[in-house]
């Protein structure tokens, strides 16, 4: 992506550049990798979800819109991964994710805190442990209620 010269744009140079219109991401780690930085955008409601991601260095764009739920994010990633391929550009291959035998300890800029999610199924409360390297969603109600899923981190991940 090249800044227009403009007044407004001479007045923001590199990753202001980037910052100042609301970009959700810079850089995913799989396409860095890879040496290319991808560009996003996401939006949504309960009624809409929306992305766009660019790949600059090979003026590519992908855009995918939903009417109600859906998983615009995804949609995007593997859109740009096959245009990528048709290319003949490398792709991120996938990275396969056991079951761990062992919980690992959070990584103090990964952790998450307590918080809530709702979408179109409910509303829920997220409880993480960071020493123990687990995760746990319990719905929100009025009653105790019985956790629905318990995760423990691994490499990263949540699997």
């Amino acid at each position: 992506m090249k800044v227009k010269p403009t007044p407004f744009a001479a007045s923001l140079k590199g990753q202001a550049f980037f910052e100042a219109f609301g970009w959700d991401y810079q850089n995913l780690p799989d396409f860095l990798k890879l040496g290319f930085r991808v560009d996003g955008k996401s939006g949504g409601t309960l009624f809409y979800s929306t992305n766009l991601q660019l790949l600059p260095s090979e003026e590519m764009a992908v855009a995918v819109i939903y009417s109600g739920t859906g998983k615009a994010g995804e949609a995007t990633y593997g859109i740009m991964k096959a245009l990528m391929v048709d290319g003949g550009l490398p792709v991120p291959r996938e990275k396969l994710v056991g079951k761990p035998v062992q919980p690992e300890p959070m990584a103090r800029d990964t952790s998450p805190s307590i918080g809530f999610f709702a979408n179109a199924t409910g509303f829920y409360r997220f409880d993480p442990d960071k020493g123990k390297g687990s995760l746990k969603v319990y719905p929100v109600s009025p009653v105790e209620a019985e956790m629905v899923l318990s995760l423990v981190y691994n490499d990263g991940f949540f699997p």
